[in-house]
């Protein structure tokens, strides 16, 4: 709803119709329209790496994070329940939980790289044998 009103100011403005007069409400949010977009952006980036966080995790790996995706969610309650657009401390707690999400977002992801690594060169170990037996012997002295 916020982006819908910042938009209709936007074109009630290019218009610069006399006949239209933009409400003060709107005015007043309008006036904000760069703060309110720069906290929808960064949004938008904690919303991104949180669900690839989510999405990506292999259920062997969730309860490495798991502690860590439980403090992040009562975190984020915060911001359902108590934070609003005009809230003093918005920008200071999207810049937290940005942080705080991107971090775990790149820590994870550095761990899925390392793994797929490591199932590289294991993959590679297996194209030749570790040991070959160079005799033919068709009797075996243990066997006797």
């Amino acid at each position: 709803q916020l982006v819908a009103v910042l938009r209709e100011v936007r074109y009630l403005e290019m218009r610069a119709s006399t006949t239209q007069v933009i409400p003060d409400t709107a005015a007043t949010i309008y006036a904000k329209n760069e703060t309110y977009r720069r906290y929808l952006r960064n949004l938008d980036l904690i919303v991104l790496w949180y669900n690839k966080v989510l999405e990506t995790i292999m259920s062997v790996e969730k309860p490495l994070i798991q502690k860590e995706l439980d403090a992040l969610d009562v975190q984020l309650e915060r911001a359902i329940v108590q934070l609003s657009w005009t809230s003093e401390d918005a920008w200071a707690y999207i810049e937290q939980m940005r942080e705080q999400i991107h971090d775990l977002e790149q820590r994870v992801q550095a761990a899925k790289d390392n793994v797929e690594q490591a199932l590289v060169l294991m993959t590679k170990w297996s194209d030749t044998p570790l040991f070959e037996r160079h005799e033919k012997k068709k009797d075996c002295a243990l066997l006797n």
